[in-house]
């Protein structure tokens, strides 16, 4: 069904680029022309932005994670994926859809992200070396102790072998799925066993 309404997506997009080409292409000719062209290119861009707000909210999983936040984070026994991020750094908006379609593709992960553009977020962001590792940054947690790293400032990883990196990082560590499907830590896994 996903794939059906991606394909629709896909074709919307394809109608709308069609209609504003043509809404360009006729704002040199008659007011008439240009006015039909316009409305009929508004209607679709309408359309699709409803239909991709639908699409976006419903898929995009990561959490806002602040330092004060940051205990109650350590605190959950399942494992998460965090990003750390600037809203100043051109290679961390080239990895957003990168990061989104990791989010759609490996299932059982919690997700996270750490805008270290806030001065709270700085000191945790050192904390787990990404200010000198790079960033885009992407690391597990609470798979033990030490954070697994999946990214340090390479944007161009596609999500494939990221998908590939995380699911070897949880076997290597044992984690299990709890019976709502998510990965727990290790320890969490053998209490919940128990």
């Amino acid at each position: 069904v996903s794939q059906m309404a991606a394909v629709a997506a896909l074709a919307r997009v394809v109608v709308l680029v069609l209609a504003a080409s043509a809404g360009t292409h006729a704002h040199g000719h008659t007011g008439h022309g240009h006015d039909h062209e316009h409305d009929h290119g508004h209607m679709h861009a309408h359309d699709h932005a409803h239909d991709h707000s639908h699409h976006h909210h419903e898929h995009l999983h990561a959490v806002d994670l602040t330092a004060a936040g940051w205990k109650e984070l350590q605190s959950d026994p399942h494992v998460w994926a965090v990003k750390f991020y600037s809203r100043m750094c051109g290679s961390c908006q080239d990895f957003e859809p990168t990061w989104e379609n990791l989010q759609e593709s490996v299932e059982g992960l919690h997700w996270g992200q750490v805008n270290i553009d806030l001065k709270e977020n700085v000191a945790l962001a050192s904390q787990f070396g990404v200010l000198e590792e790079g960033i885009p940054n992407v690391k597990l947690l609470n798979l033990g102790n030490d954070p697994v790293a999946v990214l340090t400032g390479d944007d161009d990883a596609s999500a494939e072998f990221l998908k590939q990196t995380i699911t070897r990082a949880l076997a290597a560590h044992s984690a299990a799925l709890d019976s709502h499907g998510f990965y727990l830590s290790p320890g969490a896994a053998t209490r919940t066993e128990l």
